[in-house]
């Protein structure tokens, strides 16, 4: 191999291999959590984010902190950790079977309700202020048995109720 040849083929191999080994942003499955007032998910292949914020409702029988969010693309989404006692703390609140922790999750895209049936709402962290979590969810659509995977995150800003 001559010099010159060298010098272009050996920059060209780095290459290949340095793209190569690049990540792809747009097929990663890692649950992360997006920028505050934000609540992002995937849904069949598109990525959404909505400007959302929280409500705590603190009772006598357990904790509530319901987040909620709209868009141009989204309707409405809308998910709730809660407590049947104690209060709402970091960790992993349930869709279903949750005996002291539960968690909801819904939302509309295109006309279409979408509701979560299985999976988990992780809440990791919390303050008097903010909440940040991700979740993984199975969502049914309504009046279909059509299962779908929605992943994503949220970190809005939380505003108490006293009664």
């Amino acid at each position: 191999m001559t010099g010159v040849t060298k010098k272009l083929v050996i920059p060209l191999i780095l290459g290949v291999v340095l793209f190569a080994s690049c990540k792809d942003e747009n097929n990663e499955t890692d649950l992360t959590i997006p920028n505050s007032g934000i609540i992002e998910f995937t849904f069949n292949g598109t990525t959404y984010q909505v400007d959302g914020n929280a409500y705590h409702e603190p009772t006598t029988e357990g904790d509530v902190i319901l987040a909620n969010g709209i868009s141009m693309d989204v309707d409405y989404i809308f998910l709730s950790v809660m407590t049947t006692s104690g209060s709402i703390t970091t960790g992993e609140y349930p869709i279903t079977n949750g005996t002291t922790k539960v968690g909801v999750f819904q939302f509309n895209v295109g006309n279409a309700y979408y509701y979560a049936a299985s999976g988990d709402i992780t809440v990791t962290k919390l303050t008097d202020t903010e909440i940040q979590g991700t979740f993984d969810v199975s969502v049914l659509m309504e009046g279909g048995s059509t299962s779908s995977n929605v992943t994503g995150g949220f970190n809005v800003a939380v505003q108490t109720h006293s009664y």
